[in-house]
């Protein structure tokens, strides 16, 4: 079984990502769905896309859990369809971290089985030859969200969330004709190469700067009539999301800061816990996992979920909903999104790839030092060279004053190794941006990690492990040698 699923991963893996510009869209995607009758099967489902730059996995997750917790008080006996990217166990299982379901009421959602994969590839593979016949090329997250598709499909789930690939305006969840509502998650300067703005800059974009191209793609995804529940952003990219959304005709619009907001904020190691505002109702809400950030990624997922319910699609007592709400929030996990795995001393993980992700951890880091007693910080960190330039990325890292030791880790040994910033190289950045910063190499994450624990002071230090490849390699080393069942158990 193990064998023949590998076969099946490295069979989707394989297609990777399209070499040119004109190739990278959701036509085929779209062919797929349609052929194989699973886009007119998604219409029984009611389902929402995440979109946006950076937050749409702890916001997807925290939507899942809350409506998992509305299944269970309105008796719905059905699961909860979750489609994440990218999985922080880069090997054919962790892949799997792509495809879960959440039971109603459960406390974890669980990866597809090997034998559902198998299942859903075989059902698919026709298709997919035939498409690349048609088309010349294909791409992995082609054939991702078709197996998405037919896996929750075939499980009957009664709600499903699609986070969208790096954009929404062309990739394959612009084939996801019928979606209840959209989130679109804060935006900001992640894959520029990829997502470059049209020729003919509109005036209403150019406020936006060096972001123009991500706000082009991510908002000019929005569907007409299809409702759009609008994150944290800053003024500009807002002011330009607003008017890219009512030029689609998207709506109705719900806007972070005027339709719900975060106030009264507290972020512990324990923890963090705030009043939350979803029109004119307030609640208190507490959240296992720590990070101020983690409470604005909370509450978009909370007004949408308020809003499906208002909207009748969540059929249930407002009484049922708030405490849905409450209920989800407070169960949901976020796996590698600034998770603590250790207490001493305290070791938080983010798997965070942009400077806009870490400068919002690191404001987060600031916030829970101050009401942790803790003093400094040991940053160990792999840098990709495929999101942004690595040392934007740095400069958000480094800009707490608390950090007093910076260790850089190779990300792979030879797979991905252009992916990777070179650590020597992040060393020297750190060294002319923040002289007063002791920097040191000792290898990949592994032994980094184990550096830190050597020479940190559990009282006083927090040891934070920053970017994808550290974070999964740390994950899986604490789960067990592999990432199965062990590895599914923890998370």
């Amino acid at each position: 079984m193990t064998e023949e699923f590998n076969s099946a991963m490295e069979y989707v893996e394989g297609f990777g990502y399209p070499e040119h510009e004109e190739d990278r869209h959701g036509k085929r995607t779209a062919w797929i769905l349609k052929e194989t009758g699973l886009q007119e099967k998604l219409r029984s489902i009611p389902y929402v896309i995440t979109a946006g730059s950076c937050g749409k996995a702890s916001s997807s997750r925290f939507l899942a859990f809350i409506v998992s917790e509305f299944f269970s008080l309105t008796g719905v006996n059905k699961p909860v369809g979750l489609g994440t990217k990218p999985p922080l166990f880069e090997d054919n299982n962790g892949n799997r971290e792509r495809y879960q379901l959440l039971m109603a009421g459960e406390n974890k959602s669980n990866w597809i089985s090997l034998e559902d994969f198998l299942l859903s590839v075989g059902t698919l593979e026709p298709f997919i030859e035939y498409c690349l016949s048609l088309y010349g090329t294909m791409a992995s997250y082609d054939v991702r969200y078709a197996v998405l598709a037919d896996y929750f499909t075939r499980h009957d789930t009664g709600f499903a969330i699609f986070e969208a690939n790096i954009g929404l305006k062309d990739d394959p969840s612009s084939s996801l004709l019928s979606p209840c509502a959209i989130m679109l998650n804060t935006v900001g300067g992640d894959h520029l190469k990829q997502l470059k703005p049209p020729d003919d800059l509109p005036l209403w974009l150019e406020d936006t700067g060096h972001v123009a191209g991500p706000v082009w793609h991510k908002a000019g995804g929005l569907k007409e009539h299809i409702p759009a529940i609008i994150g944290k952003q800053e003024d500009h990219i807002m002011n330009a999301i607003i008017h890219l959304a009512e030029l689609k005709k998207a709506g109705p619009l719900c806007i972070y800061g005027r339709d719900f907001f975060v106030k009264h904020s507290r972020c512990t190691i324990l923890g963090s816990k705030a009043e939350i505002v979803l029109d004119s109702h307030s609640m208190d809400i507490e959240l296992s996992v720590p990070g101020t950030f983690h409470l604005d990624n909370a509450v978009l997922s909370a007004y949408t979920a308020y809003l499906l319910w208002k909207r009748h699609i969540l059929k249930g007592t407002f009484s049922q909903i708030t405490e849905a709400i409450k209920k989800g929030l407070k169960k949901a996990t976020c796996p590698g999104r600034m998770e603590v795995i250790r207490e001493r001393p305290v070791t938080l993980i983010s798997a965070g790839a942009s400077s806009l992700k870490f400068g919002g951890l690191m404001h987060s880091i600031g916030e829970l030092m101050k009401n942790s007693g803790k003093e400094n910080i040991i940053l160990c960190a792999t840098f990709i060279t495929r999101v942004e330039e690595p040392l934007n990325a740095l400069k958000a890292l480094i800009n707490l004053h608390n950090i007093k030791m910076f260790l850089p880790a190779l990300c792979y040994e030879k797979e991905h190794s252009k992916d990777q910033a070179n650590p020597l190289r992040m060393i020297e950045l750190c060294e002319h941006i923040r002289p007063d910063i002791f920097c040191k190499y000792a290898g990949g994450p592994l032994e980094t990690y184990d550096y830190a624990l050597k020479i940190a002071d559990p009282d006083r230090d927090i040891i934070l492990l920053a970017g994808t490849a550290m974070a999964g390699t740390i994950l899986k080393h604490i789960s067990g040698e592999t990432a199965g069942e062990q590895v599914l158990a923890y998370l």
